[in-house]
């Protein structure tokens, strides 16, 4: 959240993880954003920054036992 956003949005994942990864990747399917996070407690918000241009984008965040595809929009 937010979405859409102006390439600053957050993650917030509802489980405590010892590491996941933010993958963040343009219409084409090319790899614009990629961030491991350790330590990951419990409802714990996530920033994510990133200078974009304006258009869809896809953010896919794996941890251990999940995978998970965000549509995202950067106005």
């Amino acid at each position: 959240f937010p979405n859409p956003n102006n390439g600053s949005f957050n993650i917030v994942l509802n489980e405590d993880e010892s590491e996941f990864n933010i993958r963040v990747f343009d219409v084409l399917g090319k790899e614009v954003y990629n961030e491991n996070i350790d330590n990951y407690i419990t409802n714990s918000i996530k920033n994510i920054d990133v200078n974009l241009i304006k258009g869809t984008y896809i953010v896919n965040v794996v941890t251990e036992s999940n995978s998970v595809k965000i549509p995202i929009i950067i106005e």
